[in-house]
């Protein structure tokens, strides 16, 4: 195996560390681990937001497939003719994926048959209307998502305040040390 083992938090006071020495190592160890623990919630955001980004866009792109066949039959795209889920060959794997993705996303079905994925549709009430609710939610998510990691991860919190003077104070200023050195 080549997994890495963990450093444990222990001081080592056996090898002649004294309490200096130890504490300065657990800081360090804490700071590594922090950085490390810091990097993987990035990650986990990241991969959150990315997928609910996917997962609206598909959305997108079938609502407007369903709003085209609304306009052939002249319909509202949100006729429930238009959205028979839970009827067979009525959509395809990856549409049905997608209402799997939105309504019952734990569900683990995703690559299952038609049958065992309807009957998870259905066993959840699948509708339009309960797909509208949870893109909406799906939606509030995302922005809290996004704003949550702007907060957290912005470049603006890695960099140092940097205070700005004014022309007229570094003047005075550069005055101020001129007559310290002359005098």
């Amino acid at each position: 195996m080549n997994s890495k083992k963990k450093r444990g938090r222990t001081p080592n006071t056996t090898r002649g560390a004294d309490g200096f020495e130890a504490a300065e190592g657990l800081h360090k160890h804490d700071t590594e681990n922090s950085a490390e623990v810091r990097q993987k919630e990035k990650d986990t955001m990241e991969k959150q937001i990315k997928a609910n980004e996917q997962i609206l866009a598909n959305w997108t792109k079938l609502v407007e497939k369903k709003t085209l066949a609304a306009a052939a039959v002249g319909a509202a795209v949100s006729d429930g003719r238009l959205w028979p889920i839970l009827q067979p060959k009525a959509f395809n794997q990856s549409e049905r994926k997608l209402f799997l993705r939105i309504c019952a996303p734990n569900s683990g079905v995703l690559s299952k048959n038609e049958s065992e994925q309807l009957q998870v549709l259905a066993s959840n009430n699948v509708t339009y209307l309960k797909l509208i609710a949870e893109i909406e939610t799906l939606t509030t998510k995302l922005t809290d998502l996004k704003k949550q990691y702007d907060e957290e991860f912005s470049l603006s919190d890695a960099s140092p305040s940097v205070e700005i003077m004014s022309e007229d104070e570094l003047n005075d200023k550069d005055e101020d040390l001129l007559e310290e050195i002359t005098n």
